[in-house]
């Protein structure tokens, strides 16, 4: 019986079509090896700019220029180490325990340094132009739009992989203490563009900070113009936003409290114009309805917490949306 001789490519192939490289990779493992297995490499993250595709549509990438070609998943894990046991593991039970010989590869830049496995691995020295870059493929077709039926059908399918999102998000109650906490404390608003009522400042929580209270500093300051304390954690809660309503996605967002030592402020950003309440005589419904029952959680608060003179809690302000 002759031992199986098997060449194994592990990769992405985040890209629509393969390029010049990928096909010397490939017809250079065919030519060494009597079988080809192709292991792709699959995110446990869902779909991103990264990796959008599914193992699915690549796979049927791969068959559509090697049809045989054996292609496998092979899911990401959290080290090195656990990543090539699981690639060993995947090789073991593709072969049911059969003797073979077997060979990794990848070009340049592949997964060669990441992997720590019981199998050889040979780096393919093949010329690819940067043009041809993966990423920049990637970047050059996010901003690619097509005419065909088959792109708006692959627009709808990749839609339909995700999953339901909860955006994240940040609002402040901005605070100015005149006299002291517990008297008249001011409370800074703003208004949108073609809205009448009057809301916290806030936004949706940033990719590039490290907290939700760095991210409601930093809108508190580009919605204002006003540098603010650190904040203190208030509450969340859903937030019933007009955009995501009849669709699965929604936002929840947290609430800060945040002390201004200055009375000023100017509406940017988003925001066309700022103003100072008076919280003892601030009433729901000067509120945009989806930040009443924010108003609602700032009111519990600062009870608890001195905010307001006793004619607030006297008042026990019925908030209804």
């Amino acid at each position: 019986m002759i031992k199986p001789d098997i060449g194994i490519i592990v990769g992405r192939f985040q890209v629509h079509s393969f390029h010049e490289g990928h096909f010397a990779l490939m017809r250079e493992v065919s030519n060494r090896h009597n079988r080809v297995v192709i292991f792709l490499g699959c995110t446990q993250a869902g779909s991103n700019r990264s990796n959008p595709m599914d193992f699915v549509t690549r796979e049927k990438l791969v068959h559509a220029s090697f049809p045989e070609f054996t292609v496998l998943p092979l899911q990401d894990k959290k080290t090195d180490e656990a990543w090539s046991a699981e690639l060993d593991a995947r090789i073991n039970d593709m072969m049911g325990g059969v003797p073979a010989s077997i060979t990794l590869y990848g070009s340049r830049d592949s997964f060669a340094p990441h992997y720590h496995g019981r199998y050889v691995v040979k780096e393919l020295d093949i010329e690819v132009p940067k043009s041809l870059n993966g990423t920049d493929i990637r970047e050059k077709l996010t901003n690619t739009i097509l005419s065909s039926e088959d792109f708006r059908a692959g627009q709808i399918y990749a839609a339909g992989q995700r999953y339901p999102q909860c955006i994240p998000c940040v609002d402040v109650a901005i605070l100015h203490f005149p006299n002291g906490p517990g008297h008249g404390t001011e409370l800074l608003l703003g208004r949108k563009p073609g809205e009448l009522l009057w809301r916290f400042v806030g936004g949706h929580a940033e990719t590039s900070t490290g907290s939700y209270e760095e991210d409601a500093k930093k809108e508190a300051f580009e919605e204002t113009g006003l540098n603010v304390s650190d904040p203190m954690y208030v509450g969340s809660r859903l937030v019933d936003d007009w955009r995501h309503r009849g669709t699965e996605n929604c936002i929840k967002t947290i609430l800060f409290t945040a002390v201004s030592m200055s009375h000023g402020g100017i509406g940017a950003d988003d925001i066309a114009e700022v103003k100072w309440f008076n919280l003892d005589t601030l009433a729901a419904d000067e509120f945009e309805l989806e930040h009443r029952h924010l108003f609602e959680m700032l009111t519990k608060f600062g009870i608890k917490n001195g905010l307001f003179t006793i004619n607030k809690i006297e008042r026990k302000e019925n908030v209804t949306v």
